[in-house]
């Protein structure tokens, strides 16, 4: 079991059961929580059904028992209740800061914890750095999902499709894909923006709103309004995956893109500029309406070993070294997101640097 800072865990308790958010859950809705975490299994761990200061100390005292992959799922957890701070959890800047303090104090324990436990009489060799290139595993596959956006770009326009999948898999391996690939189509550089919808508020007129308050336009066409600017990718967010709330999700997205395209396309044709949405689900839903970007449901393993084992080899990686990371590898069962993640903690541990890409 990874050791913890009672004093830091009892703080980071306290500012969730003083969240007003999470005040708001019933057992349902704090099971489904746990289940969009991908820790469905151990609800019969938790505390459900009392009150709210037994149902975070429950997982506070039972998360950091279970390990997954090496990482306690109390880590999972906070760190997936992280990525909704903007849209289910109302964190100050401080308590954010709260939260990834006490995520990292459980991996620095947990990486020295699982040291101890490996028994090795003598420490591993010390490999030095070695220079990795960032974009190894951007570059992997995806051959199905960027010949239907090639298939749909052209050089000018405006364009809108619609991809779900795990946030960490769209974020930084789908989305940087595409980005690159719309560099590729256009021979243009091209300029990603993103949005969060709020799922209190999707009308027609928040998501513009949205938008057009966060980065200070007066409306859409003034994004193309000098002689310089890139080509522009939008990202819309969306972190609620219930289906009634998809399908009313849709309408809107469907009337707001019907209402921004006349007043773009002006700035686009004989322009030599792009403007493509990418309307990105966090969850197992597709927007309806729009072009279908399909991510892959797993890593073919028959297909990644020899490209990995070519990658290493190329970065002159030793023959024994290589075939333990495609033990690794195989280990994750060419699982989408775990393997994704294995690929990257071989290559920072090779890039010799806490963190990767």
């Amino acid at each position: 079991m990874t050791p913890i800072n009672h004093k830091l865990s009892a703080e980071l308790q306290k500012v969730l059961i003083n969240n007003t958010d999470f005040q708001a859950l019933n057992n349902n809705s704090r099971q489904d929580l746990l289940v969009n975490c991908g820790l469905g299994k151990y609800c019969h761990k938790i505390i459900l059904d009392k009150r709210l200061p037994d149902f975070i100390f429950s997982i506070f005292s039972q998360f950091i028992q279970i390990n997954i992959d090496e990482k306690p799922a109390l880590i999972i957890f906070l760190e997936h209740i992280l990525i909704l701070s903007d849209v289910n959890f109302d964190f100050s800047s401080q308590e954010q800061q709260l939260i990834k303090l006490f995520i990292e104090h459980l991996e620095r324990n947990n990486r020295y914890n699982n040291l101890l436990t490996e028994g090795r009489n003598t420490p591993p060799p010390v490999q030095q750095p070695i220079k990795v290139d960032r974009g190894i595993i951007v570059n992997y596959d995806l051959e199905i999902l960027m010949s239907k956006f090639r298939q749909e770009v052209r050089q000018e326009g405006a364009f809108a499709f619609a991809v779900k999948g795990e946030h960490r898999i769209l974020e930084e391996y789908i989305i940087e894909r595409i980005q690159r690939e719309l560099k590729l189509l256009t021979g243009r550089p091209n300029v990603k923006l993103e949005i969060r919808l709020c799922p209190e508020s999707i009308s027609t007129s928040s998501i513009e709103n949205k938008f057009l308050n966060k980065y200070n336009y007066q409306d859409f066409p003034e994004l193309f309004n000098t002689e310089c600017n890139p080509d522009v990718l939008l990202i819309i967010w969306n972190h609620n995956d219930s289906k009634k709330y998809m399908d009313l999700l849709a309408l809107s997205a469907q009337s707001f893109w019907q209402s921004i395209s006349p007043s773009l396309l002006p700035c686009l044709i004989n322009k030599s500029r792009c403007f493509v949405i990418i309307w990105a689900n966090v969850g197992k839903y597709l927007l309806s309406g729009f072009t279908v970007l399909k991510t892959p449901n797993n890593f073919q393993l028959e297909d990644l070993e020899p490209w990995f084992r070519g990658q290493l080899r190329m970065i002159e990686i030793e023959a024994t070294q290589i075939e333990k990371y495609l033990k690794r590898l195989r280990s994750q069962c060419g699982d989408l997101t775990t393997t994704y993640l294995e690929m990257k903690d071989i290559l920072q541990e090779l890039g010799g640097s806490k963190r990767y890409g």
